[in-house]
Protein backbone atom coordinates (compact mmCIF):
# COMPACT_ATOMS: atom_id res chain seq x y z
CA UNK A 1 0.00 0.00 0.00
CA UNK A 2 1.28 3.41 -0.90
CA UNK A 3 1.54 6.20 1.64
CA UNK A 4 -0.57 8.47 -0.56
CA UNK A 5 -3.52 6.06 -0.66
CA UNK A 6 -3.35 5.53 3.11
CA UNK A 7 -3.49 9.26 3.75
CA UNK A 8 -6.37 9.51 1.27
CA UNK A 9 -8.35 6.82 3.12
CA UNK A 10 -7.79 8.53 6.47
CA UNK A 11 -8.92 11.83 4.97
CA UNK A 12 -12.01 10.20 3.44
CA UNK A 13 -13.00 8.57 6.73
CA UNK A 14 -12.45 11.80 8.60
CA UNK A 15 -14.64 13.72 6.14
CA UNK A 16 -17.39 11.08 6.32
CA UNK A 17 -17.34 11.22 10.11
CA UNK A 18 -17.40 15.02 10.02
CA UNK A 19 -20.36 14.93 7.63
CA UNK A 20 -22.25 12.53 9.90
CA UNK A 21 -21.48 14.68 12.92
CA UNK A 22 -22.78 17.78 11.13
CA UNK A 23 -25.97 15.92 10.14
CA UNK A 24 -26.54 14.93 13.78
CA UNK A 25 -26.01 18.53 14.94
CA UNK A 26 -28.39 19.77 12.22
CA UNK A 27 -31.08 17.25 13.21
CA UNK A 28 -30.66 18.09 16.91
CA UNK A 29 -31.00 21.81 16.17
CA UNK A 30 -34.25 21.28 14.27
CA UNK A 31 -35.69 19.01 16.95
CA UNK A 32 -34.72 21.56 19.62
CA UNK A 33 -36.33 24.37 17.61
CA UNK A 34 -39.56 22.37 17.22
CA UNK A 35 -39.77 21.53 20.93
CA UNK A 36 -38.98 25.08 22.06
CA UNK A 37 -41.47 26.54 19.57
CA UNK A 38 -44.24 24.35 20.98
CA UNK A 39 -43.27 25.25 24.54
CA UNK A 40 -43.31 28.98 23.81
CA UNK A 41 -46.66 28.76 21.99
CA UNK A 42 -48.14 26.97 25.00
CA UNK A 43 -46.70 29.59 27.35
CA UNK A 44 -48.05 32.40 25.16
CA UNK A 45 -51.54 30.86 25.01
CA UNK A 46 -51.54 30.43 28.79
CA UNK A 47 -50.64 34.10 29.26
CA UNK A 48 -53.34 35.11 26.77
CA UNK A 49 -55.96 33.12 28.69
CA UNK A 50 -54.84 34.67 31.97
CA UNK A 51 -54.94 38.19 30.56
CA UNK A 52 -58.48 37.70 29.22
CA UNK A 53 -59.65 36.56 32.66
CA UNK A 54 -58.14 39.62 34.28
CA UNK A 55 -59.20 43.17 33.59
CA UNK A 56 -56.96 46.24 33.61
CA UNK A 57 -54.41 46.44 36.43
CA UNK A 58 -54.84 42.72 37.19
CA UNK A 59 -58.39 43.07 38.57
CA UNK A 60 -60.72 40.17 37.89
CA UNK A 61 -63.18 41.05 35.15
CA UNK A 62 -66.89 40.52 35.60
CA UNK A 63 -68.68 37.86 33.61
CA UNK A 64 -71.03 40.38 32.00
CA UNK A 65 -70.00 42.71 29.21
CA UNK A 66 -68.35 45.89 30.42
CA UNK A 67 -68.61 49.00 28.31
CA UNK A 68 -66.92 52.31 28.53
CA UNK A 69 -69.33 54.93 27.22
CA UNK A 70 -66.52 57.33 26.27
CA UNK A 71 -64.96 54.80 23.90
CA UNK A 72 -68.16 53.99 22.06
CA UNK A 73 -69.37 57.50 21.28
CA UNK A 74 -69.15 58.07 17.55
CA UNK A 75 -68.13 61.57 16.59
CA UNK A 76 -68.51 63.09 13.16
CA UNK A 77 -65.16 63.67 11.44
CA UNK A 78 -63.92 67.19 10.83
CA UNK A 79 -64.45 67.85 7.12
CA UNK A 80 -63.07 71.41 7.19
CA UNK A 81 -59.65 70.46 5.77
CA UNK A 82 -61.01 68.12 3.09
CA UNK A 83 -61.35 69.13 -0.52
CA UNK A 84 -64.84 69.77 -1.89
CA UNK A 85 -64.56 66.80 -4.20
CA UNK A 86 -63.69 64.48 -1.34
CA UNK A 87 -66.50 65.71 0.92
CA UNK A 88 -68.99 65.22 -1.90
CA UNK A 89 -67.81 61.64 -2.52
CA UNK A 90 -67.85 60.79 1.21
CA UNK A 91 -71.41 62.10 1.53
CA UNK A 92 -72.53 59.81 -1.30
CA UNK A 93 -71.04 56.65 0.22
CA UNK A 94 -72.62 57.04 3.65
Amino acid sequence: MKAGSKALRITERGLVLLGLLLLVVFAFAHIHRFVMFRAEITKFETRQLQSTKEGPAGIEATDGPTRNADLHQAQDPDYSLWSNRRTKSSGESS
